[in-house]
């Protein structure tokens, strides 16, 4: 007889969410399996699946979930960020788009600036969709004012501070709703450029951070002494070659606390750039901004430029505004066009470096009046003023707010040859960096930060000045040390700006702390002349194979010789120089053109002592001997009805006298003050009228059936206006200033 055991157990188990039914039975013995054990199999498996479908719809929800909140983190970060980055101003400066404008639901970054009033927004409050998800951003900003060493939410005065909120909300696919929060504080003076003043992403007690700076060793490098415990120093420029141009890139430093570690106070990144441009019409508004190959509206922008700034009682870097309406310009392609994918340099160099009457701060604050025309600042090609067509531009670039933009031109002030030995020695150094700070001085004396010429410059010392007999640059046969040029740029400021500084030094405090000027190696991009080259000859030289080659400045002894020998260094004025230009961009205004060449020169002596050189270099190249004279000028061409002026240069013992620096002078043609102007656009519908009247004359342009219309050329003088009338759908009129070009209207 067979022995029938069987035990059944059950045992149920149960979570949070899922009941499991776990049946356990014991061992049986039997031949077979009865129809109540299928059963009970069958429970327990159908238990298990529908246990592993509702654990499988649990982690559905759980990582659809998680995913809408990690995207809903990403949309506040994304906008914290662009608060973060939003361009920070004075609130008395032009552009209204600043610090104070970051408000509950506003502030930010726009896609399109119009009329210098209204900022659309890149990252707007309200529906964003992502992910088949629907989110809500939006967020709250808190003021904070500081009064008596304390930060107070009461209202006093300017806002130094404000605690962000961005607040994003959601529904979950469980019909749930959900938000997420993230807060940060940002302080007037914070930002996201790698230039300008150090303030960067202040906590929230408002103190900067320390950012240590390790001063260079390189002897090229010269610190000048803008404070009592500050300095600031420019490092070697770095060139490279593009489309045949040579592009200058440098850093400038200003950095405290020399007694107790060097702290970073500003750092101000520059480059320099030339290109062939083409004349392209005038500019729009952007309405397309995120589709860069759309040329037909792009917006151009102002000058960047430095602007005091009250609450930080120093200087600080602005954009320009944005500008439309305004001539522009674009890189000179193939065939005569422009180009189909620019350098982006060069792109922008094009388009922006023109001005428009109505910008206060203009890319050339430097030049004369009689250098525009229309609003626009002369453009050239060789040494003639064009309005159509190719010219030659060159454009400094400054990183302002993390972006280059197109700064205002350079403006050289002071241009010094001296033997690199002379930066080595720390007694001659600190003569020249005193020199420097004198030269700097007398502009601010004189108010002279407009590109003027001083009246009383300072006098280059005795023992940096080597062209007379008892300082000269004694070499031996076979030697080959190194010259240094060294240039002194001073940046244009407005009255406010000089003011506050002058005040500073009439209180006794750090005062060149707060003015924006550059002493920096230029003899890369300085052009180089030995009176005999067969004797000393001075680099750059380039003899493959030879083992002779000679940096630019270097001198070679090659032979003895019983006279000293003048070695001279030039460079142009402004932006042409650095950028290493032989034709300047700008040639005929009657003051400060740049195409105006500073110089300098040392001499040598090889072999022991020698009598006073018998000859002086010219800047346009050649020499003259020892007490003879020749006449120069001040430019190469002056405008119609402009007189050239010259001086006699006369050399004396190796020293030529006098600045001017061009052997002839050309009057130009007079210009004829008319323009040809060609208006066409699109009429709102096909059946409208368009008619175009030159002072009161009206023409008929036909409008085809594509809503296009064309009108004939128009020849007018400059002062004519230009009326374009649509009527029909709509009855409408614009004012088109003469532009010497192709001017688009549209209905």
């Amino acid at each position: 007889m067979e022995s029938h055991i069987f035990q059944e157990v059950g045992e149920i188990l149960t979570n949070s969410k899922h009941t499991i039914l776990v049946l356990t039975m014991k061992t049986f013995f039997q031949k077979g399996i009865g129809l109540i054990e299928v059963l009970i199999a069958g429970i327990v498996f159908a238990v298990g699946i529908i246990a592993v479908v509702q654990l499988q719809g649990d982690f559905f929800r759980n990582s659809s979930a998680a995913n809408a909140r990690s995207i809903a983190m990403s949309l506040a970060e994304e906008k914290i960020e662009d608060l973060r980055g939003f361009q920070v101003t004075d609130s008395s400066a032009i552009d209204i788009f600043d610090f104070t404008s970051i408000t509950t639901d506003a502030g930010g970054h726009c896609t399109e600036q119009i009329l210098n009033d209204v900022c659309l927004l890149a990252l707007p409050s309200g529906s964003v969709a992502r992910n088949n998800i629907t989110f809500n951003r939006s967020w709250s900003v808190t003021n904070y004012y500081y009064k008596n060493n304390t930060l107070t939410t009461t209202p006093n005065g300017n806002i130094i501070q404000k605690l962000i909120t961005v607040t994003v909300g959601w529904t979950d696919i469980d019909n749930t709703s959900q938000t997420t929060s993230l807060s940060t504080v940002i302080n007037k003076f914070s930002s996201t450029s790698s230039t300008g003043l150090l303030a960067n992403n202040m906590g929230g007690s408002g103190e900067k951070p320390v950012v240590f700076y390790t001063p260079s060793t390189d002897t090229h490098v010269t610190p000048i002494s803008v404070g009592t415990d500050t300095k600031r120093e420019t490092l070697v420029p770095s060139t490279q070659t593009v489309d045949g141009y040579s592009r200058t890139n440098f850093i400038a430093y200003t950095y405290s606390g020399l007694a107790s570690g060097n702290q970073l106070v500003r750092e101000e990144e520059f480059q320099t750039v030339a290109c062939d441009c083409l004349f392209n019409g005038v500019s729009g508004n952007d309405l397309n901004p995120s589709d860069d190959n759309d040329t037909s509206d792009d917006a151009t922008y102002a000058a960047a430029h430095h602007l005091w700034n009250t609450a930080s009682d120093t200087y600080i870097d602005v954009p320009g505004d944005l500008v439309s309406g305004k001539v522009k310009g674009c890189v000179k392609g193939g065939g005569g066009n422009c180009a189909s994918y620019p350098d982006n340099l060069c792109d922008t160099c094009c388009k922006d470096h023109h001005d428009v009457s109505s910008s206060i701060f203009k890319f050339d604050p430097f030049r004369s009046a009689n250098d525009f025309t229309l609003g626009d600042h002369n453009h050239y090609n060789g040494t003639n003023p064009v309005t159509t067509g190719q010219y030659l531009e060159s454009c400094r670039f400054k990183r302002v707010n993390g972006y280059w933009r197109v700064f205002q031109d350079w403006n050289l002030v002071k241009f010094s040859l001296l033997p690199l030995s002379d930066l080595i020695n720390s007694t001659t150094k600190a003569t020249y960096t005193a020199y420097v700070q004198a030269v700097i001085d007398e502009h601010l004396d004189e108010s002279k930060v407009g590109g003027e010429t001083l009246n009383s410059a300072p006098v280059k010392p005795t023992t940096i000045n080597h062209v007379s007999s008892g300082n000269y640059i004694n070499l031996s046969v076979g030697d080959k040390p190194e010259l240094t040029a060294r240039a002194v740029y001073l940046d244009y400021i407005d009255s406010t700006h000089l003011t506050k500084i002058k005040n500073k030094k009439l209180a006794g405090q750090d005062y060149l702390l707060h003015l924006p000027f550059y002493e920096l190696e230029v003899a890369p991009v300085s052009n180089w002349l030995s009176t005999e080259p067969t004797k000393v000859e001075v680099g750059p030289y380039n003899g493959p194979g030879s083992g002779n080659d000679l940096i630019a400045g270097q001198l070679a002894a090659l032979l003895n010789d019983t006279n000293a020998i003048s070695i001279t260094g030039t460079i142009k004025k402004s932006n042409s120089g650095i950028a290493a230009l032989s034709s300047a961009i700008d040639y005929n205004a009657a003051t400060n053109p740049d195409n105006l060449v500073y110089s300098d020169n040392v001499n040598v002596c090889t072999g022991g002592s020698c009598s006073p050189s018998t000859q002086c270099a010219l800047p346009w190249g050649g020499t003259i001997t020892n007490g003879s004279s020749i006449l120069a000028y001040q430019a190469a061409t002056v405008v119609f009805g402009s007189n050239c002026e010259s001086e006699t240069r006369s050399c004396n013992n190796g020293v030529l006298s006098g600045s001017f620096a061009n052997l002839s002078c050309s009057v130009l043609p007079e210009i004829i003050n008319t323009c040809i102007t060609t208006v066409s656009g699109k009429a709102n519908k096909n059946s409208d009228i368009i008619i175009l009247s030159v002072n009161s004359s009206p023409r008929s342009c036909p409008v085809a059936a594509n809503k296009s219309y064309i009108c004939s050329p128009v020849t007018t003088d400059l002062i004519a206006t230009i009326a374009v009338t649509s009527s029909g759908s709509v009855n409408k009129t614009n004012i088109v200033s003469p532009i010497c070009g192709a001017k688009i209207v549209n209905f």
